[in-house]
């Protein structure tokens, strides 16, 4: 890899197939001042892929790496991280395509300032879609409103139970740090180890998680992400693609959806118990922050 090592902050992560929201993603953290935006493509057979080779042609912060190898995530992600962290000290927003950080690099730099820390652990906000999103469209984000409040307790267990839905999961922390020398990332980036670290749990930071953007992302999560996912899985984790399967194996579909996505009156439907979602306009707001830099740098949000 020839990526560019004198810089002081970067945002990467490693995507696959979703096209429909990664311009955004992109986009989004770039906005934050991130010095590079390096993104690891997994072997996508969307369009995500020759999506990210447009906008890096207009994009110089932009840097796309082409890697169709079995899903490692943290190997992956951590050994791109420790090509900056080993020549200097850099900031590092580790996300997904689904995820968006308030978090600006000059707040973030201040803060580990004045600070006698490095790693940032923050929380993470499950927003939730509109029920009559069944396909991604090219407006249909601006319909993700709302939020879960999240219900802590054995996740699996809850959501199996079906007292919970999925969008209502407490979900682990993620990180930011700022580091110099090797890294060792967790899957997922919900924890980073390396020398001489210090963690705070910091809510001043939080990432926002639009995780099911669309009914068609229940069954890319249970057909596309857990063939991926399954040969590495570790005892316990990933538990979320396998209740997918599970659940569309069942012909579950759409009681799934009616759990996960809120209805006219902002309910969603756990299995014959509604819950009202909190109205939040912060994640629209910054897809519309995105959506109109992509317009002003007449760069393609989706695929055409």
């Amino acid at each position: 890899m020839h990526l560019r090592t004198f810089l002081k902050s970067i945002a990467t992560g490693i995507v696959r197939n979703c096209a429909d929201i990664i311009a955004f993603s992109v986009l989004h953290h770039i906005l934050l001042g991130v010095d590079q935006c390096i993104v690891i493509d997994n072997g996508s057979t969307d369009g995500t892929l020759e999506l990210l080779s447009v906008i890096a042609k207009k994009l110089p912060k932009l840097c796309v790496i082409s890697d169709p190898s079995p899903f490692q995530q943290a190997e992956i992600v951590g050994a791109v991280i420790n090509e900056y962290t080993r020549a200097a000290k850099t900031i590092v927003i580790p996300f997904d395509c689904d995820e968006f950080w308030d978090a600006p690099v000059a707040k973030l730099a201040a803060y580990f300032g004045r600070k006698a820390v490095n790693i940032l652990e923050c929380e993470v906000l499950n927003f939730v879609q509109s029920r009559r999103v069944t396909r991604p469209s090219r407006f249909s984000w601006m319909r993700a409103s709302r939020r879960a409040s999240a219900v802590a307790g054995l996740a699996p267990t809850l959501v199996r139970d079906h007292t919970i839905s999925f969008v209502e999961v407490e979900y682990p922390r993620k990180v930011l740090f700022h580091a110099e020398g090797s890294v060792v990332l967790a899957n997922g980036a919900h924890s980073i180890d390396f020398a001489g670290s210090h963690t705070e749990l910091c809510n001043k930071f939080v990432c926002f998680h639009f995780p099911l953007r669309s009914r068609q992302e229940l069954s890319k999560r249970a057909y596309d992400h857990e063939p991926r996912i399954a040969p590495f899985r570790k005892e316990g984790a990933s538990w979320q693609n396998v209740y997918f399967c599970e659940a569309l194996d069942r012909n579950m579909l759409n009681a799934e959806w009616s759990a996960n996505s809120f209805d006219h009156r902002g309910r969603i439907d756990v299995y014959g118990t509604q819950r009202r979602m909190r109205r939040d306009a912060r994640l629209v707001l910054r897809l519309l922050s995105a959506y109109a830099y992509g317009l002003y740098l007449k760069i393609p949000m989706q695929p055409s």
